[in-house]
């Protein structure tokens, strides 16, 4: 109270202080919590999201480096290299040649269809058969 002799001035201020919500503030409050929640666990997602993301650009490079890596140590790499396979039916072998330098790649014994091929080729080149199993009409055609 203020003393009428003016020994008193009264300054106004504001403060924090604890204050009784009403039902329908703690309501308010409620809602604002659950969004709240809600925008934590979005963000939580994401930048667990993000977190994958760069480990697998980090292993994607980290393999890159260790492919790299390997190649300046042994002073090759492998490359898609044109090659012959040279088919020897006599000794029934396949044997794969490298185009650009002459290099046996693989030798490897042929399998019953690769054998079956040079059959093939003979009754495709052959001479029409004369005599029993011939076209019996093969001179009236011409």
């Amino acid at each position: 109270m203020a003393k009428k002799d003016g020994s008193m001035k009264i300054l106004k201020t504001t403060k924090r202080l604890p204050v009784k919500l009403s039902d329908d503030e703690l309501l308010e409050r409620g809602k604002q919590l659950v969004e709240s929640m809600r925008k934590t666990a979005v963000a939580e997602a994401e930048r667990e999201a993000d977190n994958k993301k760069r480990k697998g650009d980090i292993a994607l490079m980290e393999e890159v480096t260790s492919r790299l890596a390997s190649i300046i140590r042994d002073g090759q790499e492998d490359r898609e290299v044109e090659c012959e396979l040279r088919k020897d039916f006599e000794h029934s072998s396949v044997t794969t040649v490298r185009t650009d330098t002459g290099e046996i790649v693989d030798t490897r014994v042929m399998d019953n269809e690769e054998r079956q091929e040079q059959m093939f080729e003979r009754q495709t080149h052959r001479e029409p058969a004369k005599g029993k199993g011939a076209d019996p009409f093969e001179d009236e055609k011409e």
